[in-house]
């Protein structure tokens, strides 16, 4: 990867999720199974969330830790944060009950309005009725990216009738975001839409989609899309990939094998899956002392990963991102192009 040079505060976070609680006027949801599963307590936990609250006084105080990390990081400038639109079924009709997390294009573009660290990235689902006018709605409002889940959200990327959508995500420019691999958080109603085979299309019409976690299982048994990872990369220019999530130990295999992978570690994009907590464990017994009790003892959570990926090897790098979003630097004080 293209060094960001050690010490540089000049790394785009490029996966960012911005969860809310439902206030009555910001569109988001927060499932109650969410809440109440291990998932949902243990990140709670983590962000010092209080049990109970008013859901605005929630979401004040999840906005302010994300923005407190971030300020006070060493090398992450801005973050890309994530919309995810409901599930929404194949006649268009929204299914708010089968939505794990619903995190509104308005609430995010709104933060990032106040905030220009925060850079919006959209989600619109592709059977949204509206879908189409909701994309340039989104793209016109400052959105300079999309996010989609599709094995959460319940769509087959590869299904033909998309072709529009990913035609005209191509036209505004606007690079998607899509999981890939398993999911676990969130609940998963069709784990095979995590294989990246499934975003060729998008790719045959021209988008630029950067495949989330790198492509890597999710399962601890082997990185079965390590060979599509290579084939889309070598056929598709604008096939990328980040590390969200790669130092977590059901990933962490991933993040090995792309040390042998030049061309792959040439398409990565810095991300951390912010709140999904880092871990350098997998440095044990692969770095020498020091890199690892660096690695260990860094508590922001969007610098640990740069240590971990450091300690392999691996210099992350927020280029490839900037140039598709149009940003002239990583700066807060930076014009889009």
């Amino acid at each position: 990867m293209p060094t960001a040079g050690n010490g540089a505060k000049r790394l785009i976070d490029g996966h960012v999720h911005l969860a809310a609680l439902d206030d009555g006027s910001n569109g988001c949801h927060l499932a109650g199974h969410f809440q109440r599963s291990l998932a949902g307590r243990l990140l709670r936990l983590k962000l010092g969330l209080p049990p109970g609250g008013d859901a605005a006084a929630l979401n004040r105080i999840y906005l302010d830790k994300l923005l407190g990390a971030l300020r006070s990081s060493r090398f992450v400038a801005r973050a890309l944060v994530l919309a995810l639109d409901a599930v929404h079924r194949e006649d268009g009709s929204r299914e708010l009950a089968a939505s794990s997390l619903v995190t509104s294009n308005d609430y995010v573009l709104k933060v990032c309005r106040e905030h220009p660290e925060l850079l919006p990235a959209a989600s619109v689902h592709p059977y949204r009725k509206d879908a189409l006018d909701e994309l340039h709605r989104v793209r016109e409002l400052g959105a300079v990216a999309l996010k989609l889940l599709p094995v959460s959200q319940i769509f087959d990327p590869s299904d033909p009738r998309l072709k529009p959508y990913w035609r005209i995500c191509a036209d505004l420019r606007m690079p998607l975001i899509i999981h890939t691999g398993y999911e676990f958080t969130l609940k998963a109603h069709v784990q095979r839409y995590g294989d990246p085979a499934l975003l060729e299309p998008a790719l045959g019409e021209g988008a630029t989609v950067i495949a989330a976690h790198a492509c890597s299982r999710g399962l601890p048994l082997g990185e079965v899309h390590l060979a599509t990872f290579r084939r889309l990369a070598q056929r598709y220019p604008e096939f990328l990939a980040d590390t969200a999530a790669l130092t977590v130990p059901s990933r962490f295999p991933m993040l090995l094998k792309l040390r042998r992978e030049p061309l792959l570690r040439e398409r990565l994009v810095y991300a951390t899956d912010y709140p999904v907590p880092p871990t350098a464990l997998g440095l044990v017994g692969r770095c020498g002392p020091r890199l690892l009790l660096e690695a260990v003892r860094e508590s922001n959570p969007f610098d640990k990963p740069v240590l971990v990926m450091r300690a392999l090897g691996l210099e992350p790098s927020s280029d490839a991102l900037a140039r598709r979003i149009g940003l002239d630097t990583c700066e807060p004080s930076s014009r889009m192009l």
